[in-house]
């Protein structure tokens, strides 16, 4: 009888510590959640200061903070289409329940040698015009992992000390130059051999870089200088925050507001809460348009052009 005693009590205290250890990692999650929401929450792997020495920081015009080449901000393509993407990352530590998601956008071009691709990819447009729910779909792991040039525009977002204009989200030469294929996130706790890809419409007249130039009001000190209001938010490092403002509503707002695009998002759960809207601008002929515009390189506003869903 004592033995049984001894068991059932040796049983309650497991019972007892079994539930306490699942009452531990629930709230280890649920900080985790409130910490994270779905972007970065460790470092950003691009430096916000653009390389610049300590010394010349503190003195250096914004426009300089996030790019090696200014000019190059304004140089945009325009004989060609582009294919907007979505690439999603697990995040690091958090038993992949919390993801990092960015824009690609790739210039048709990058993709001649590989007609297979490219047929893939018309193939999947065709589809997501026919499926009137679908806003994007997955693409072959197997095809694009073969995509190595370094042709596409990366846009992501992550929090920083930083506090200019679109400091949060760094343009230099190798988000300029990105192959399809790459793993690399702009923040430092991506997954990146967890990688996912989808395909959500193709423009005609949008490249990447006009992207990048809508979202962050055309160059580092517009906000400053009043060329353009803020496209959602001004995109600084330190306004990140993991709830509100996180990479994933950065990526909402260049679908939604640059592109015309569906921000519906595969799978993201808690890291992806907030409904973008986007701001209601005028276009040069007078009419009013909720996006965000894409300056021109003559400081000129350009009206966005969305005639680039996947349901055109």
């Amino acid at each position: 009888r004592r033995a049984i005693e001894g068991r059932v009590i040796w049983w309650r205290m497991m019972l007892a510590l079994c539930i306490g250890c699942i009452g531990a990692a629930g709230a280890v999650v649920g900080l985790l959640l409130l910490r994270a929401g779905g972007a970065g929450f460790l470092i950003v792997s691009e430096v916000s200061d653009g390389g610049l020495p300590a010394s010349l920081r503190a003195r250096a015009p914004s426009r300089f903070l996030n790019t090696q080449s200014t000019d190059e901000i304004f140089d945009s393509d325009s004989s060609d289409s582009y294919y907007v993407f979505l690439q999603k990352f697990p995040l690091k530590g958090t038993f992949k329940m919390l993801f990092h998601t960015e824009v690609v956008v790739c210039p048709s071009k990058a993709f001649e040698r590989d007609t297979v691709f490219l047929n893939t990819l018309e193939s999947i447009l065709s589809n997501l015009r026919k499926e009137d729910r679908a806003s994007f779909a997955a693409v072959p792991k197997g095809q694009w992992t073969k995509q190595d040039l370094p042709t596409c525009v990366q846009m992501g977002y992550g929090g920083s000390s930083c506090p200019t204009s679109c400091c949060g989200a760094p343009h230099r030469d190798k988000q300029r130059g990105y192959p399809l294929n790459s793993q690399m996130a702009v923040i430092g706790n991506a997954m990146g051999e967890e990688k996912e890809l989808y395909l959500y419409g193709r423009s005609e007249t949008i490249s990447g870089s006009d992207a990048y130039k809508a979202v962050c009001h055309g160059h580092m000190n517009a906000v400053e200088i009043g060329m353009l209001p803020k496209c959602v938010s001004d995109w600084t490092g330190s306004d990140y925050s993991a709830l509100t403002l996180n990479c994933n509503t950065f990526t909402s707002t260049i679908l939604k507001c640059v592109y015309g695009l569906s921000d519906a998002k595969p799978h993201l759960g808690v890291s992806d809460m907030v409904n973008v809207k986007c701001p209601v601008e005028k276009t040069l002929d007078g009419k009013e348009v909720e996006a965000c515009l894409v300056p021109g390189s003559t400081e000129e506003v350009l009206p966005v052009r969305n005639g680039v869903s996947s349901s055109e």
